[in-house]
């Protein structure tokens, strides 16, 4: 076969094959014109005339590139190469004669024209034949796998594509499903849309495909779910596409195809973005983001990139997540196409010096702090290291971006700050606070913070713990059957963080939509199915009690707070921070409280908690300490003590 041929003894066949090509047109062309009789007197004319036809086509034929395509792959781009090039060849050929004139009187002047048409047909058709040969011989000597995809879109035109171009895959598509009424009956790349997608167990039982692709990004968790359910029944494999934006950018390729998981049976819209704004906001600035070597920290440099500042610098206190981003930047970023000039700074925002000098040198006109403490339980251990760090580091951080007029500065923050029970979710209150009153303090920098829910898949969080106990066997831990959270994924919540940023005026905390409120339980019922296990029987789900600091819900804001829609329908915006109240001399207590936080005992933390936070109600608590839930009974009558499991954020 061709694919075991070196590259060049390939380029050798296709240039002999050209070759021979271009002689059998020309004489052809003559043949054709006097109708398989041609005169003797035009045997001198073709031999002289063979020699130029030779040297014009075939030096057209190279400069063109034509040897450099894969018989294999041939294409529609293929074919307009080749008539590009026959077109061009034809061409040089008419000037060279035409130069030429008296030495070639007498010549039929249809013969180049002729010679053109039987030229492009030898060339593509040689071309296609072989494909075509190579694909039914393929499919003759190899079984060839069946697969179902599920939608007939642009993404499936792309998958579809790929696997026709590719026989050597042997995959055979047994049709379309999709919702679109006009699609029904039709074709795409010769092979029927069968029908909608609630119909996917009639074709499945009619095909018995190996495989189902679900070739619609923005397809709701609800319909994956259920498609993914008919897989299970029928045991087959279920694989899915890439995001939308690549599928956008026509970025779909079959190496990209995943298997389904838990983030996609979460029902949530598709978010879109001011790309428009969000550049004209970015490109050309100086842009520096804090802890972006974190999960949210460093989603916000990989979507700031796609705006082209003209500086990004990622300042990052852990040496690791510095070195693992700075890594994966210079795999993925090409400096060719994006100017960005890319800064890696080690240093900590409690370090008021070390901020100062990175801001001197650098002059950032956007500052995203995405820097803080995150571990719920860490911090009810750890009190003063959460107001060290989430506080009094955002007012350092806050002091020096007004040193250096920075234009816009955004806090991320966590819906664990409302009416919160954490000492995290009070400290990050506590900086809201800040970043609202410095907002209506100056008119030079835009002060906001952006507040959300769960990231999935974050560092620390709940999804990797639920995979690290579904790998090791179980039981798959959960503090409490009924607790929810609000989900999102780290790319949403970044392009929803720099749109909040965007629309900043100064002082305004944003709050997300996060959609509906998943019950941990059944994410980890879901995590289990799609390992292809049965909850509670193959693996069990074990109920550990409610930890310290932690909710059974969360919300964005209160009840009877005052929130505003904005003009994007995911980003929401609370009046109430315009008339947010902090304590009095509040600067000198957290400059008091930075001088002697080692002699703070936590009792003293929490009262100086409350000073700002009044609504905080924490472990501390002597009331909310009783109220706690106890362990939850197993099946078997005993209490769940496994006080020894690995902490994690919900």
């Amino acid at each position: 076969m061709t694919q075991r041929l070196s590259p060049n003894l390939r380029r050798f066949i296709v240039f002999v094959f050209d070759f021979i090509a271009i002689g059998v047109s020309f004489v052809g062309a003559f043949f054709l014109r006097f109708d398989f009789k041609i005169p003797p007197v035009y045997f001198p004319l073709i031999k002289q005339g063979l020699l130029w036809v030779y040297l014009c086509q075939t030096a057209v034929f190279v400069s063109q590139g034509l040897y450099r395509g894969l018989w294999s792959f041939a294409s529609l781009r293929d074919l307009f190469l080749i008539l590009k090039s026959v077109f061009l060849a034809v061409s040089l050929t008419v000037i060279v004669f035409a130069m030429n004139w008296n030495r070639l009187l007498g010549w039929p002047r249809s013969i180049l024209v002729l010679d053109g048409f039987l030229l492009l047909m030898i060339l593509g058709g040689g071309r296609f034949a072989f494909r075509f040969s190579r694909e039914v011989i393929l499919s003759w000597t190899k079984k060839r796998k069946k697969i179902l995809i599920i939608g007939a879109g642009q993404t499936a035109h792309l998958i579809a594509r790929e696997f026709l171009q590719r026989p050597e895959l042997c995959k055979k598509i047994v049709g379309f499903l999709d919702d679109n009424p006009r699609l029904s009956g039709f074709r795409l790349h010769g092979i029927s849309v069968l029908g909608r997608l609630d119909t996917v167990s009639r074709w499945v039982n009619k095909y018995n495909p190996n495989e189902i692709i679900i070739a619609i990004p923005s397809l709701p968790g609800t319909k994956i779910k259920k498609i993914l359910s008919v897989a299970q029944k029928f045991n087959i494999s279920c694989r899915t596409c890439p995001p939308i934006r690549d599928v956008l950018l026509g970025n779909v390729h079959l190496n990209q195809l995943r298997e389904v998981r838990v983030e996609d049976l979460l029902c949530r819209n598709i978010v879109t973005v001011n790309e428009k704004g969000l550049e004209n906001f970015v490109k050309n600035k100086k842009v520096l983001i804090t802890g972006a070597g974190g999960s949210i920290g460093s989603e916000l440099c990989r979507q700031i990139l796609k705006y082209n500042p003209s500086v990004l610098v990622l300042y990052e206190r852990s040496e690791y997540n510095l070195y693992r981003i700075e890594q994966e930047f210079k795999t993925t970023f090409s400096p060719n196409i994006n100017k960005t000039k890319l800064e890696f700074v080690i240093g900590d925002i409690l370090d008021e010096q070390k901020l100062t000098g990175t801001f001197e040198r650098f002059l950032p006109e956007i500052v995203l702090h995405a820097a803080a403490y995150k571990h719920v339980p860490l911090m009810e251990e750890n009190l003063d290291e959460a107001i060290k760090n989430n506080v009094l580091g955002t007012y350092i951080l806050a002091q020096v971006v007004l040193q250096f007029y920075v234009k816009n500065f955004v806090l991320i923050s966590t819906d664990k700050a409302v009416r919160p029970t954490s000492i995290m979710g009070a400290s990050k209150r506590m900086a809201e606070l800040i970043t609202s009153q410095l907002g209506q303090l100056n008119h030079i920098t835009k002060f906001s913070a952006v507040r959300f829910g769960n990231v999935l898949d974050s560092e620390g969080s709940v999804l990797p713990l639920f995979r690290e106990q579904l790998f090791r066997g179980g039981p798959i831990t959960v503090t409490h059957p009924e607790i929810t959270r609000y989900f999102m994924t780290i790319p949403e919540a970044s392009q929803l963080v720099l749109q909040a940023a965007m629309l900043a005026k100064g002082g305004e905390v944003f709050l997300l939509d996060m959609g509906d409120p998943i019950l941990i339980r059944e994410l980890a019922e879901e995590l289990i199915k799609l390992s292809g296990l049965r909850p509670y029987d193959d693996i069990d789900i074990v109920y550990t009690g409610l930890r310290k600091g932690e909710k059974l819900y969360e919300e964005l804001f209160i009840e009877d707070q005052h929130i505003k829609h904005t003009v994007h329908s995911k980003i929401l915006v609370s009046l109430n921070e315009l008339f947010a109240k902090l304590p009095k001399d509040w600067e000198e207590k957290l400059q008091d409280f930075s001088k002697r936080s080692t002699l703070y005992s936590n009792k003293e933390i929490v009262q100086f908690i409350k000073l700002w936070v009044p609504e905080y109600t924490g472990f501390q608590n002597k009331e909310i300490q009783e109220n706690a839930i106890p362990p939850i009974p197993l099946d078997n009558g005993e209490k769940s003590n496994l006080v020894v499991l690995p902490r994690y954020i919900h």
